[in-house]
């Protein structure tokens, strides 16, 4: 098993219960592709770039298990629409470039 998904699963360990969800399924491996990557960049790109990538994706995978475990779902998918759309658009193409 790759350490980074024992991170993950450490970090997210109360989240057994949303690990059927195929958005959480994919958010995980986004955060964790997110790793992979950022260690590839060079000292300076991975403490600044890198840092938000892997705070933006972690940030992503959080407010799936709140959406879910949450009685006012709707506001916090609208938080998660916008901070996946801001993902989408500011960093991913950083990632394509490196």
């Amino acid at each position: 098993c790759h350490p980074y998904v024992n991170f993950y699963k450490r970090y997210f360990l109360k989240m057994a219960r949303y690990e059927p969800l195929p958005i959480y399924k994919k958010a995980m491996d986004v955060a964790i592709y997110m790793e992979k990557v950022v260690t590839g960049f060079s000292r300076y790109h991975k403490y600044t770039l890198g840092t938000d990538l892997r705070n933006k994706s972690r940030e992503i995978v959080s407010l799936i298990v709140k959406a879910n475990s949450s009685q006012k779902k709707l506001l916090i998918l609208h938080d998660l629409r916008d901070q996946v759309s801001d993902f989408l658009k500011v960093y991913i193409p950083f990632v394509l470039f490196f």
